[in-house]
């Protein structure tokens, strides 16, 4: 999140944003981003990550971006890595 957000708790036990812009960047698959990472989306660069976790649980590594939604997403080598990936005779 931007160190500019500021946030109070309001009577009804709900969250209001009083100062800051607002963005929020969170995780991708079972990782935590860190500032320099985050700082390198903002930049319009990809991210090396290793040890992402599927939904099925399966571990991967990719290279995230961030889009102009402000989505992360994901992007792969153009060669997979294991067993699958030889040529078949």
């Amino acid at each position: 999140a931007c160190s500019s957000n500021k946030n109070e708790k309001q009577e009804d036990g709900t969250w209001k944003q009083i100062s800051g812009c607002g963005f929020k960047l969170f995780g991708f698959c079972g990782k935590k981003l860190s500032e320099k990472q985050a700082s390198a989306l903002l930049s319009g660069k990809q991210v090396p990550l290793k040890g992402c976790k599927s939904k099925a649980g399966k571990t991967f590594d990719c290279k995230i971006r961030l889009k102009k939604d402000g989505d992360l997403e994901p992007t792969f080598d153009s060669k997979p890595k294991g067993k699958y990936n030889k040529a078949r005779r």
